[in-house]
């Protein structure tokens, strides 16, 4: 049994894989591409991104967004979820208090469909923080995975806006 162990390391650090007849299978010299591989080597965002709709074209003068919420710890997308964009009132200054969507404020309101992906038209042009509704507590999108940084979203008038995958920190 020792000496079948010893021989199967042997033939891992070889690069040399062992078969139940004792034969070897050498792996292939440069690593396999996504077209050589039954299963292909795609990202989740890549997935993602196929789900994403154009956005809609909106009135003159006015922006439209669409996206995909996802949640970072949960690694998936959030469907039936409720969102509004926020004005930015100051530069790079989110937010102090999420208290939900108000229309005198200026907000602009949506939900997600049963596939996390969003929509906005007819959006007034201007900077945005996009603020999602997590169990218990409002949350603001980030930059990415791994950049907590709130996202700013800026709409230009006539502007459509492929949001992309939109991260969230999301329970």
């Amino acid at each position: 049994m020792r000496s079948k162990v010893c021989c199967l390391i042997l033939c891992l650090l070889s690069g040399l894989l062992p078969t139940a007849c004792g034969s070897t299978v050498t792996p292939l010299d440069s690593p396999l591409t996504s077209s050589q591989s039954p299963i292909a080597a795609r990202s989740p965002e890549t997935d993602l991104l196929s789900l994403i709709p154009d956005p809609p074209v909106p009135e003159p003068g006015k922006a439209s967004i669409s996206g995909l919420l996802y949640s970072i710890s949960g690694k998936g997308p959030i469907p039936g979820t409720l969102y509004y964009l926020t004005p930015s009132k100051e530069p790079d200054t989110p937010p102090n208090i999420l208290v939900g969507p108000r229309d005198e404020e200026g907000d602009v309101r949506g939900t997600s469909d049963n596939q996390g992906r969003i929509v906005l038209n007819n959006v007034p042009p201007g900077s945005y923080y996009l603020v999602v509704w997590a169990p218990y507590n409002w949350v603001l999108a980030v930059e990415s995975d791994i950049d907590m940084t709130p996202r700013v979203i800026t709409l230009q008038a006539n502007q459509q806006v492929n949001l992309g995958v939109v991260y969230l920190p999301w329970p």
